[in-house]
């Protein structure tokens, strides 16, 4: 059990600490922590990610419904971007450039939309199928995506949900936008098994919420500073995104510990299965890291830097990062 003195406030927070109450598999450093946080603070930029690059649509040329469903039927199929037996990861061609991974996706349905593919269309996306999605997909040589079937029952699955709103998500984002709670958009999202993330740890079920909280987050980074800008009331409830990336970059800068053989499997790049409790104990260890990063800085600078900033500085850092990340076939992430 490690002393975190925040107060959780959102359901995935709350969970996450009691996964690391039983933690057997994973350790937070608190030292490390202290250092990280240094880093971030004298290597980094606090900012928001924009989402400014030309796989995304640009305001104002874009309205605000097409920016708003463009980030969440993306994020419906957010995930799993390289083959587990070659670790090969795709890509496509958008605008002269080579697009990988995650932004191969946003690639294909940036490229999509140009092409007038009704992409963002409840009746369109309820009606896809795995040879329309591929298509979509245009990979590069040797690259495909992978989980076509899951993607095609997500996209049909929240094709359904934007027709029952009435035609967009953009009205789930009026006014003063709430991420948790009875209208909260996240928690709409994850009522839907397009955005369920949920995991089983010690008999209770965890949830972490990633690609729902993401989307909300993209959307707000996007509009940041725009005409579309609005605020969100409950902006604390975010977390960090528990993915493979930032837990990795975390164990570079030793402010996660794992045992042995867990270690060993990550080192071998062999599969940590879905649901295991190694599995869980990374990504709840990532969501605590988190929350007792932002308040060592706040402790050190008096700024209080919200977890839509946070997350991005990790994101980049884990870049910065020479380690392995690892490997779990899921949807979540």
């Amino acid at each position: 059990m490690i002393d975190s003195t925040y107060k959780s406030i959102n359901p995935v927070r709350k969970d996450a600490d009691k996964v690391m109450d039983k933690a057997e598999h994973v350790n937070i450093n608190t030292d490390n922590i202290v250092k990280l946080s240094n880093n971030l603070i004298n290597n980094y930029e606090f900012n928001s990610a924009s989402w400014d690059a030309p796989v995304f649509p640009a305001i104002p040329e874009s309205d605000f419904e097409t920016v708003v469903d463009f980030f969440i039927v993306g994020n419906a199929i957010n995930y799993c971007f390289n083959d587990l037996e070659s670790g090969i990861k795709f890509s496509t061609n958008y605008l002269g450039t080579e697009w990988k991974g995650s932004f191969g996706l946003w690639a294909s349905l940036k490229r999509a939309l140009d092409n007038n593919i009704q992409i963002l269309d409840a009746e369109y996306l309820q009606d896809i199928t795995k040879n329309m999605l591929r298509s979509i997909f245009d990979s590069t040589e040797n690259t495909s995506m992978p989980m076509i079937e899951s993607r095609v029952e997500n996209l049909r699955i929240v094709g359904k949900l934007m027709e029952d709103l009435g035609g967009s998500f953009s009205v789930l984002f009026k006014d003063n936008v709430k991420i948790y709670g009875e209208i909260g958009v996240v928690e709409q999202l994850v009522n839907s098994d397009a955005f369920k993330d949920e995991r089983t740890y010690d008999g209770e079920t965890i949830r972490f919420d990633k690609r729902a909280q993401l989307a909300v987050c993209m959307i707000y980074g996007k509009c940041l500073h725009t005409e579309y800008e609005f605020v969100i009331g409950d902006e604390d409830s975010f977390t960090i995104f528990a993915d493979y990336g930032i837990p990795a970059g975390l164990v570079a800068y030793g402010v996660l510990e794992y045992s042995d053989s867990l270690q060993e499997q990550i080192n071998n790049n062999k599969l940590i299965p879905e649901n295991s409790n190694e599995e869980v104990e990374i990504r709840a260890a990532t969501v605590i890291s988190g929350e007792l990063i932002q308040k060592q800085i706040k402790k050190q600078t008096g700024m209080k830097v919200g977890m839509v900033v946070l997350d991005y500085l990790l994101w980049q850092m884990r870049n910065d990062a020479n380690t392995n990340a690892h490997i779990t076939e899921t949807t979540a992430y």
